[in-house]
């Protein structure tokens, strides 16, 4: 909603792989250019509800998942609509992959907007 936030909660055994992310991602890019490229638009991490169009939870329901830039990067959209499919994301999306994070993105070519700590067998 284009508010300033102080801080982001996560469950605590990825608290410190998102904080090295993200001072990471500062590092590397840079304030200006993190805003230029909207990696500063948090969508939200917690929320305790089951999975689009499923009955199993959501991995945010557990705290381990986080999504960024939502309007710019809508569920369903592929790599050919999404913004965080651009090569100016690539270092962004492998500072999340080296903590062990997950792109839908990357791995699925939908949700690019989410990352998650967890995966499903």
């Amino acid at each position: 909603d284009n508010r300033p936030m102080k801080t982001i909660s996560v469950h605590k055994k990825i608290a410190e792989p998102v904080m090295r992310v993200l001072t990471n991602v500062r590092t590397f890019y840079g304030e200006t250019r993190i805003h230029a490229l909207k990696l500063d638009d948090f969508s939200g991490c917690y929320n305790p509800r089951r999975m689009r169009g499923g009955s199993a939870w959501s991995m945010h329901a557990y705290a381990c998942a986080l999504d960024w830039n939502a309007a710019d990067n809508q569920l369903k959209w592929g790599r050919d609509r999404a913004r965080f499919a651009k090569p100016d994301y690539n270092r962004w999306w492998e500072f999340w992959e080296a903590e062990g994070g997950v792109s839908l993105g990357r791995t699925a070519n939908y949700d690019w907007m989410h990352v998650q700590f967890a995966r499903i067998r």
